[in-house]
């Protein structure tokens, strides 16, 4: 969803000064000026880190907001003393896009690649509104990062918004097999309303009870909506597994089970297959970075596929790290150490190629002895 970025910072400054006047406030943030009246007008719009200090000064702790709007990037903004600076702001940011390119998320902010690129790299300082912008193009969870730094209701662009976004988050959660229904809803887009329910369970091999009250709730949470009679899809479904990890492991626990049970009775074109196997360590860090990059590609397949049918990828893989000690008993040893000893290795490859290199080279320049 499209946001307007510049009203949502000017209402946000209006509602981080809270009672005081805007002269108070000024002042408070040590102004002489009344900037605050042209801040909430719009005539101008700060920079991030200031208004980040103008948060702290009125007692709201940024680097807590941060921490827990994604814990796994909380690293970014943790470990600096005093006010936060450009570079850890920066760093938490482009620690948000994952694996996307600059450009998409240029793209989705309506920024200039850039502009987004000095951004990503500290170099310069983006304006309230277009970090907010980034937020947004980054993560889909403006709301949820505005909810933790002030009063989401204050915020009348973003609260309905943010009211739907939670309801359709707790119904992901909650219910796993929306997610499937849903999909099945997009599939079935000229089939009147009263037939949807049981075509969806009969297909999803589900009770009927429970395919009406996903619909039922799917409608609640405004995801889907009735028009002339057939279901239509309004909205995301939003599942952000990075943000809520104890939610994603219930989810990745219902669907591995989905799977085990449809094993029993495969469909004709369900596809399982397994490879126990043994490799050394730098190998099995390369069959994990293979099988991110093929599911990421799967994913943007399915972004851009027509839906016309429902289906449900499940991908695994195991690891039970070993090492004998002296005594040649084995012990697990952590990932990490894994980590750090293949990245060793690496550097002692590519040293033992320099020193090769430079043995050549010292041999080739060395004047021969008549």
């Amino acid at each position: 969803m499209a946001h307007d970025y510049q009203q949502i910072a000017s209402q946000f400054l209006r509602a981080l000064r809270a009672k005081r006047s805007q002269v108070a406030f000024s002042r408070r943030l040590g102004f002489s000026s009344n900037v605050a009246a042209q801040w909430e007008s719009g005539r101008r719009v700060p920079r991030v880190l200031t208004v980040f200090a103008a948060c702290e000064r009125v007692g709201v702790n940024v680097r807590a907001a941060l921490t827990e709007f994604r814990p796994s990037t909380a690293r970014h903004v943790e470990g600096h003393s005093g006010a936060l600076g450009r570079r850890p702001v920066s760093h938490w940011l482009k620690a948000q896009c994952g694996k996307e390119t600059v450009s998409a998320i240029a793209r989705r902010a309506s920024l200039s690649r850039h502009q987004t690129a000095r951004f990503f790299s500290g170099d310069c300082e983006p304006r309230l509104h277009e970090f907010f912008a980034l937020v947004d193009a980054t993560t889909g969870r403006l709301s949820d990062l505005v909810a933790l730094l002030i009063d989401i209701e204050q915020i009348s662009v973003l609260a309905d918004y943010h009211a739907r976004v939670a309801a359709s988050r707790r119904l992901a959660f909650e219910e796993p097999w929306s997610s499937a229904v849903l999909s099945a809803v997009e599939c079935l887009g000229r089939v009147r309303c009263p037939l949807v329910a049981k075509t969806i369970a009969r297909a999803l091999g589900l009770e009927l009870e429970r395919v009406t009250e996903c619909l039922r709730r799917l409608e609640e949470s405004e995801v889907v909506q009735r028009v002339r009679g057939t279901y239509r899809v309004s909205a995301p479904l939003v599942i952000d597994t990075g943000a809520f990890p104890d939610g994603a492991r219930l989810l990745r626990q219902h669907w591995t089970t989905v799977a085990h049970q449809r094993l029993q009775q495969p469909g004709p074109d369900d596809v399982f297959s397994y490879n126990v196997f043994s490799c050394s360590h730098e190998d099995f860090s390369l069959i994990g970075r293979l099988q991110r990059e093929h599911f990421q590609r799967i994913r943007a397949i399915i972004a851009k596929s027509s839906s016309e049918t429902v289906g449900l990828i499940n991908m695994q893989i195991m690891h039970w790290p070993l090492q004998r000690d002296e005594a040649g008993d084995a012990r697990q040893v952590s990932d990490r150490e894994l980590e750090l000893r293949s990245r060793r290795q690496t550097v002692k490859r590519v040293q033992g190629s320099a020193n090769r290199r430079t043995a050549i080279r010292g041999s080739m320049d060395r004047p021969s002895v008549k």
